[in-house]
């Protein structure tokens, strides 16, 4: 489950299928986001067997490194007007990421800049 937690954090919410006990007798497959996934799997009481995790990849966003994320949050910082929560969930819808890392990441560069 915490590996489902850091990938919301680090890639945000992308297609995903969590498969268990791959061809055997108790095969199942989970479809969803990280997050709805997530959810089934803390509706029980303990997970058995083999798992395996498939997240899609960035569909059509820009290349994610955070030296470019920073470099987007530095500059829409220091010129826009716009609240920081905006600036925050833009740069994250732009690069495919989770809107609560990016926010921080934002927090942290805004109290560098004063």
């Amino acid at each position: 489950m915490r590996l489902l937690e850091e990938i919301i954090s680090a890639a945000g919410e992308r297609h995903s299928v969590l498969s268990r006990e791959i061809t055997k007798i108790h095969e199942e497959f989970i479809r969803g986001t990280p997050s709805e996934i997530l959810a089934v799997l803390k509706q029980r009481p303990e997970i058995k067997g083999e798992c395996t995790l498939v997240v899609s990849g960035c569909e059509g966003k820009e290349a994610y490194s955070p030296e470019r994320v920073a470099d987007e949050l530095k500059e829409a910082i220091g010129s826009d007007q716009k609240p920081l929560s905006v600036i925050a969930k833009e740069t994250a819808k732009k690069f495919g990421l989770s809107k609560k890392a990016v926010y921080e990441e934002a927090l942290r560069i805004k109290n560098e800049q004063s």
